[in-house]
């Protein structure tokens, strides 16, 4: 049995909107190219051209509340580097009182 990442547990510990939880904190699913490429460079500024276009590839064709069953936690933060830490500073309003 696989472990379960800490992604995961953390998405499943929360039974919001998640995808309306990404869109305030500034993420949207219909980024332009330019945002995906700023992104990409912001966090791996040492990665080729070639490594951007798989890593986009990857984006553009898979779900990430899909991928976050499945991917293990390295996978998971390189593809999805802000929604991974949006779900980990998540803090529910009960846990704020």
């Amino acid at each position: 049995m696989t472990k379960m990442s800490k992604y995961l547990k953390k998405y499943l510990e929360h039974e919001i909107d998640w995808e309306a939880c990404m869109t305030g904190n500034g993420i949207h699913n219909n980024a332009q190219l330019h945002d995906s490429e700023l992104i990409f460079q912001m966090f791996y500024p040492e990665k080729s051209h070639e490594d951007f276009f798989a890593w986009r590839h990857l984006r553009s064709f898979h779900d990430w509340e899909d991928e976050i069953y499945s991917m293990d936690e390295e996978d998971f933060e390189h593809i999805w580097p802000l929604r991974a830490r949006i779900i980990l500073e998540y803090q529910g309003r009960d846990e704020e009182e």
